[in-house]
């Protein structure tokens, strides 16, 4: 098995780092389009078949990389092909990006999440890179680049098919607190085909999946779940011995629940999302000279949930079905991306003895994105139960937001010594981009160095030691132009009077009181003197061999992230806000060692309808995350391939908004923090992403007489969160305030255990193999959400890990 994992290079690039006199410049097939850092990235391709996941990247980054959370615990598959969020090293999900092959296909709008779903199947190697990322790469979080598979020398035929469902699923433990998810049933038919079209000059890779899921969660009877259809194809061109040339191409249809339904009286919604991708690359890389590589591609998300204007809007509660703004504004539209990419990395063999190996590029990305409002004319917010305020949403106005970057880049491996090579690279970026029809375009430009090393302590290789520099910038979301934006215009908050105490909105409305905020106000716009947030890195680590197939790291890793972007609200001064003191316990609920006085803001209703929000950098936007990490893996070869990391680490700084979701304790994400003194209370502390201790280990053994193994374990600390105060009788409305910072308090650890057992036969000269995967193995039934109110019911267990579920499987292959 040819693996490499967590900052084990290519063997051009991992030769040149232990002192070996080569310097390879041509990426070998198989490889993402840019060097493998010295730290800091994980990287599967062989075992990615052996390990149990979902046939999907979510589970098996969530599961394995031991850098990585997700904000799910997928379980073998319970969310189908809807994305997950990711965060890695400190970073908001916000900024995640994602690679296919040679360009990025990342979702424009700030999602963090590809436009595509990334399929395993089509899939030859999966690479993470959270720290110490080479140039190619932009942006200021983790890069998940996939690797698709290529054709092979002969033709070559896989199906395969899987399946499982309650009747293969434990009923859970002794705990009175529901599963946070479980399985309704999970299918998935799958093949690829793959072969020459002419020999030594042409072949083609065919890969499509279908696949269907439903899940109940918590206490619900009702199953929700979705479909998904995609096709692959992956056309390799050798025109010449120096030169290939590469067309992609993807389409893909799935439906899945719509994440605004919460909105809705009647939550049956779901979304139908389309996608089209179609990439070409050409690279030329002959014996000498110099090695060039030029792309293209053009790729269409089109997000389509399945509801009408006469859909009625419902009741939510902000605690549990978190911020209605962050649901209504997952509208409708259509984002697109065109990308270009030219890279070359001329031949200095002749040049210093041949130590330097210099990559140079430049870069062009257009993003269009079109979005409708599909949000309910009229919603009602409880706060912990206790009517709030009702909100109006406009329809009808359709947004156009447009977004360029422009970048080059240029770096240089140097092999300074036999035990010493340096990498030194800068990045150049220029963003610009608008919403059509109003004045709040955003103009950035930005240069980010990058410098790490690694030096060899023995002539044997057996110790080195490795760090590095760097700078980040985040890219320019699409997203961020809906402020002052026109679909936006005539959405308020009003005081909302429940007179019959049946938490409904009742029409007409006698219910609904003054208005309380303009949250679409033609008053509100972009910062003109908005900066770009930016990432500062410092990475330092020693690694060690243990004998020929053994490598053991550590390292320390410091991330400092600042200019934040945030809303704050100009309209409305602190002196409109009456603050007043409540009694309150403090982190010591129980035993009450921490009383405190907990302050309070009554907003003056003479300032309602004052709003006037603006996107810009809030003074306290900053974050830090500080770790140290360990990690021992196998090095490619043999029939075991194992990797084990552990992590302690603090992730700090601001969440978006008040709750301890992955929607509101981000420091991505665009809430009331800066915007309200009650939400900015408490507000800076431990981030969603933050586990403070991670200890993840995956392996795969193929044992004789063709029989495959594969384990995941993982054990990760409990979500941080802070005890909320519902405070009832404000005049803005009921709101919940945090007691203390997040990460005073955690939920209880995770600990999962999954395994998967395939038993190849001969048949008629075809391999046929039956497949047992388990998920949960254990049963582990450990919480993973608590009641956070102040009440009696004060941490009390409400969900807990889905229960033990086990899936059958088989493939043939000719």
């Amino acid at each position: 098995m040819a693996v490499s994992l967590w900052a084990a290079a290519p063997a051009a690039a991992q030769s040149s780092c232990t002192g070996d006199a080569s310097v390879t410049t041509a990426t070998p097939p198989g490889q993402p389009p840019f060097p493998t850092p010295f730290y800091g990235s994980w990287r599967v391709d062989d075992p990615i078949r052996d390990l149990p996941s979902s046939a999907s990247v979510w589970s098996l980054i969530d599961t394995a990389d031991p850098f990585a959370i997700a904000d799910r615990l997928d379980n073998g598959g319970l969310w189908g092909a809807e994305p997950a969020r990711l965060g890695a090293h400190g970073s908001s999900w916000t900024e995640t990006r994602f690679r296919l092959g040679d360009l990025d296909v990342t979702d424009p709008a700030g999602a963090g999440a590809p436009l595509l779903y990334p399929d395993l199947e089509a899939l030859e190697a999966v690479d993470v890179v959270s720290a110490l990322a080479p140039v190619e790469l932009g942006g200021a979080g983790p890069t998940v680049a996939l690797v698709p598979r290529r054709p092979g020398t002969t033709w070559h035929v896989s199906l395969g098919a899987g399946g499982n469902g309650a009747a293969l699923q434990s009923a859970g433990g002794a705990s009175s607190a529901p599963p946070i998810a479980r399985y309704g049933s999970w299918v998935n038919g799958h093949f690829v085909a793959s072969g020459p079209l002419v020999k030594d000059r042409a072949g083609l890779l065919v890969a499509g999946t279908l696949m269907r899921w439903r899940r109940l969660e918590r206490s619900d009877s009702t199953a929700v779940g979705g479909d998904l259809g995609s096709l692959l194809t992956h056309l390799v061109l050798t025109p010449g011995p120096a030169s290939e040339v590469r067309v992609l191409g993807l389409v893909q249809a799935r439906r899945y629940p719509y994440s605004g339904r919460a909105l809705y009286a009647n939550r049956d919604v779901d979304e139908n999302d389309t996608f089209w991708h179609l990439q070409g690359t050409w690279t030329r890389h002959p014996a000498r000279g110099t090695v060039w590589s030029a792309s293209g591609g053009y790729q269409r998300g089109v997000y389509e949930p399945l509801v009408s204007g006469s859909d009625a809007g419902g009741t939510i509660d902000r605690l549990t079905d978190g911020p209605v703004l962050a649901l209504a504004l997952a509208d409708a539209g259509v984002r697109e991306r065109w990308d270009a990419r030219v890279a070359f990395t001329p031949d200095l063999s002749r040049v210093a003895g041949g130590r330097h190996a210099l990559r140079a590029g430049i870069e062009l990305t257009v993003a269009r994105g079109r979005a409708w409002p599909v949000a309910p004319s009229l919603v009602g917010e409880l706060v912990g139960g206790v009517p709030a305020r009702v909100w109006s949403f406009p329809r009808g106005s359709v947004s156009s937001r447009r977004e360029t970057t422009v970048a080059a880049y240029v770096a240089d491996h140097v092999r300074v010594t036999s035990r010493l090579a340096l990498e030194a690279g800068l990045r150049l970026e220029t963003s610009r981009g608008s919403a059509a029809g109003v004045s709040n375009a955003i103009r950035w430009s930005s240069a980010s160095p990058r410098l790490s090393a690694r030096w060899t302590l023995d002539r044997a290789g057996v110790t080195a030691v490795f760090g590095g520099l760097a700078v980040y910038r985040q890219a320019l979301p699409l997203d961020d132009f809906a402020v002052g934006d026109l679909p936006s215009l005539g959405s308020a908050a009003y005081q909302w009077h429940d007179l019959n105490g049946d938490g409904l909105v009742q029409l007409p409305g006698r219910e609904i009181g003054a208005v309380v905020a303009n949250i679409g106000s033609l008053a509100n716009s972009i910062d003109p003197r908005l900066k770009q947030p930016s990432t500062r890195e410092a990475v330092v680590g020693i690694e060690r061999r243990l004998g020929e197939r053994f490598v053991v790291r550590l390292a320390g890793v410091d991330r400092r992230e600042r200019n934040l972007v945030g809303l704050v609200n100009d309209g409305v001064a602190a002196d409109d806000y009456t603050r007043r003191l409540v009694p309150d316990p403090g982190t010591d609920y129980v035993g009450g060692t921490t009383p405190q006085l907990l302050p309070v803001y009554d907003r003056d209703p003479a300032s309602f309808g004052r709003d006037r929000y603006v996107l810009t950098n809030p003074a306290g936007g900053a974050t830090r995350y500080q770790g140290v990490e360990l990690t021992f893996e196998t090095t490619p070869g043999g029939r075991l391939w194992m990797q084990v990391g552990a992590t302690a680490y603090r992730d700090e700084g601001p969440g978006g908004d008040v709750g301890f979701g992955v929607t509101e304790n981000d420091q991505g994400v665009l809430g009331a923090a800066f915007a309200a003194p009650n939400a900015g209370t408490n507000a800076t502390g431990r981030l969603f992403f933050d586990r403070a201790y991670v200890i993840k280990w995956a392996a795969t053994y193929r044992a004789p007489r063709d029989v495959r193994v594969g384990v995941v374990a993982r054990y990760q600390d409990g979500q941080p969160f802070a005890r909320l105060v519902v405070v009832p009788d404000l005049a803005q409305g009921a709101e919940a305030v945090q007691a203390y910072p997040r990460g005073e308090t955690r939920f209880t650890y995770t600990l999962t255990l999954d395994a998967r057992v395939e038993k190849g036969f001969e048949v008629a000269g075809r391999r046929v193999a039956a497949a047992l995967e388990a998920f949960n193995l254990l049963g582990t039934a450990n919480e993973v959400e608590e009641d956070v109110v102040t009440g009696p019911s004060f941490r009390a267990q409400t969900a807990v890990q889905p229960p033990r579920a086990l899936r059958l499987g088989f493939r043939v292959e000719f």
